[in-house]
C-alpha cells in the first residue's frame, strides 16, 4: 500500500496533519525520481486537504519548473506567497526563475527585496538573496547600485568566519582588525578605537552639547551591540540548525561550502563590474583557505589577469589545470571521434553561411579534440577551462586579418558544464558557435540567428553580409615559412 492510500482519516487534528505531510513527502520523493505526473497528484491531494497552506503550491512550482514550464512555475510560487507572505522559500525560487529562466531582472529584484523583508529569513538565505539582487541590478545596468550592495556584503560575518576568523594566520595581511564577533563593549567606537573620556571641567554652556553627544554615543553603542548580536547569530548557522542543535561534520561542511560559493559569486560580480581589485582580497583568502577548490583558483586567475598581473594569473591557472585533472570524466562522455562528428554536424546545419561554409571548402577546417588546453597555451594566457578555441594564422599587418585554420575542442572542460549527454550536446553546440562567432565578429543580428546572446554594445562588428576569405598570398618581404602565431590573451567567464 502506497503512502497516502488506506483508511479514510478525519480531516482535522492529527489525522489531517499526517495525511497532509504524507502527500507532500511522497510528492517530493516522486519529483526526485522524475515521476512528475504522480508527484503532481500528490501535491494536489495535499492542497485539497489544506488549501490555505503554501507548501503544496511550492511543490507544484518545483514540478512545473522540472517539466520546463517556468511561467507556470512562477504562477505557483506567486500563489504560495499570497497564501503566506512570511514563508521565505517561494521568494527565493521565484526570484531565480524570474531572472535566469524568464530574463525579467526587475521582477526578480522585487522578489529579492520582498524576501529579505521576511522576518524568519536566515542569515545564509538572506545572503543568497542579497547576491541575487546584485545580479539583478547588474542585468538592469544599475551598476552603481550593484556596487553599493556588494560593498555592504564585503565584511559580512559569514565571509569573515570562513575566510579569516577560522584561522589566525590570515589576519597578517589584513591588518590588526579585531574579528571577534562578541566584542560589544561600550568603550569601543564603531571603528574599533577606544573612546576618550573627558577629564576637564565642562562649562555650563557645553552641558547641552555634551548631552547630545552622550545620546549619540548611546545610540551608536546600541547599534553596535545589535550588529554584534546579529553577526553572532549569523555565524552560529555554520554550527547549529534552526532549533539550536549542533550540526554534524558533514552538515557543517555543506554550510561552509555554501558560504564559499557565495563568496565566489560576489567576486564574479565584481569582475563583471570591472573591479578586479575589489574581488582580489577575498579570492586570495579563499584560495589560501581552500587550496583544493579549483573554482576559487580559477576566479583568482581571472582577477589577476584583469588587474594586469599576467604571471600571477598564470600561476593560479596552473593550479586550476592540476586540480581539474583529478576528477574522472563520466562514462557517457563522447569519444574524440564521436565529438569530431558532432562538430561537423553542427557546422553543416548552421544557419549562418560563413560558419556553414567552413566545412565545405576544398581545404576543410581542421578540428582538434583534446582533453584540456596545453600548458603552453595556459602560459600564453588562455583560460585553462576554455571549451573551444579558434586557431588561426598570424596576420601580416593591420590590414591583413588572421585566417582561421582550425578549431580545438576540449572534452574535459565541456563536461564540467553538463550533467547528462543531452546537456553536453547543447553545451558543445553553444561553445562551437560562440567561439566562431567571436572570431568572425558576427553582428548581434547574425548571433541571434545562431541562438547566441548579443555582445557588448561597444564592440565593433563586421557587416551582416559574410566577408570573403582573405587572400592566402604572402608579401614578398615575408619569409616563406609561416611564423609561429602567438595566441592573443583570451579569458572567459567561469
Amino acid at each position: 500500500m502506497s503512502i497516502g492510500d488506506g483508511e479514510d482519516l478525519d480531516d482535522s487534528g492529527f489525522g489531517e496533519t499526517s495525511r497532509y505531510a504524507a502527500h507532500l513527502d511522497r510528492g517530493w520523493s516522486l519529483l526526485d525520481r522524475a515521476d512528475y505526473e504522480a508527484a503532481r497528484q500528490s501535491a494536489l491531494q495535499a492542497q485539497r486537504i489544506r488549501p490555505d497552506a503554501p507548501d503544496a503550491a511550492v511543490l507544484l512550482g518545483a514540478i512545473a519548473l522540472a517539466e520546463g514550464d517556468p511561467v507556470e512555475s512562477l504562477r505557483w510560487y506567486d500563489q504560495a506567497i499570497e497564501l503566506d507572505p512570511d514563508y521565505f522559500e517561494p521568494y527565493a525560487a521565484a526570484a531565480q526563475i524570474a531572472l535566469f529562466d524568464l530574463g525579467d531582472a526587475a521582477r526578480a529584484l522585487q522578489f529579492c527585496d520582498d524576501g529579505l523583508g521576511v522576518e524568519s529569513v536566515s542569515a545564509i538565505d538572506a545572503l543568497d538573496l542579497e547576491l541575487l539582487g546584485a545580479e539583478c541590478l547588474v542585468s538592469l545596468g544599475r551598476d552603481e547600485e550593484a556596487r553599493a550592495r556588494l560593498d555592504a556584503l564585503r565584511e559580512h560575518p559569514l565571509f569573515t568566519a570562513i575566510l579569516r576568523a577560522s584561522f589566525e594566520a590570515a589576519d597578517a595581511e589584513q591588518g590588526e582588525e579585531d574579528m571577534s564577533l562578541s566584542s560589544s563593549s561600550s568603550d569601543l567606537e564603531l571603528d574599533g578605537s577606544v573612546k576618550r573620556r573627558r577629564r576637564r571641567p565642562i562649562a555650563r554652556e557645553e552641558v547641552e552639547e555634551q548631552e547630545d553627544e552622550d545620546a549619540e554615543d548611546a545610540a551608536e553603542a546600541a547599534e553596535a551591540a545589535e550588529a554584534a548580536e546579529a553577526a553572532e547569530a549569523a555565524v552560529a548557522e555554520l554550527d547549529e540548525d534552526e532549533d539550536g542543535e549542533p550540526l554534524d561534520e558533514e552538515e557543517r561542511g555543506a554550510q561552509v561550502q555554501r558560504v564559499l560559493q557565495f563568496i565566489l559569486r560576489m567576486c564574479r560580480l565584481w569582475l563583471d563590474l570591472g573591479a578586479p581589485e575589489s574581488a582580489l582580497p577575498a579570492l586570495r583568502a579563499a584560495a589560501e583557505r581552500f587550496p583544493n577548490n579549483g573554482d576559487a583558483w580559477h576566479l583568482l586567475s581571472e582577477a589577476e589577469y584583469a588587474r594586469g598581473d599576467a604571471r600571477a594569473a598564470c600561476h593560479a591557472a596552473l593550479r586550476v589545470y592540476r586540480l581539474d585533472q583529478q576528477h574522472a570524466p563520466p562514462k557517457w562522455l563522447p569519444s574524440p571521434a564521436q565529438l569530431h562528428r558532432k562538430v561537423v554536424q553542427i557546422l553543416s546545419a548552421c544557419p549562418d553561411e560563413t560558419l556553414r561554409e567552413l566545412g565545405q571548402r576544398r581545404a576543410a577546417l581542421v578540428l582538434l579534440v583534446h582533453e584540456v588546453p596545453s600548458l603552453e597555451l595556459v602560459l600564453e594566457g588562455v583560460d585553462p577551462r576554455i571549451s573551444a578555441l579558434s586557431l588561426a594564422t598570424r596576420g601580416g599587418s593591420d590590414d591583413e586579418p588572421p585566417e582561421l585554420t582550425g578549431l580545438a575542442i576540449y572534452r574535459r572542460n565541456l563536461v564540467r558544464l553538463a550533467r547528462s549527454a543531452e546537456q553536453f550536446d547543447h553545451e558543445l553546440r553553444f561553445a562551437v558557435l560562440e567561439e566562431l562567432a567571436n572570431f568572425f565578429q558576427l553582428s548581434d543580428a547574425r548571433r541571434e540567428r545562431l541562438g547566441l546572446p548579443p555582445l557588448a554594445a561597444d564592440l565593433d562588428y563586421v557587416d551582416d553580409e559574410p566577408a570573403p576569405p582573405p587572400p592566402p598570398a604572402l608579401e614578398e618581404d615575408e619569409p616563406a615559412a609561416p611564423r609561429r602565431r602567438r595566441r592573443k590573451k583570451k579569458r572567459m567567464h567561469s
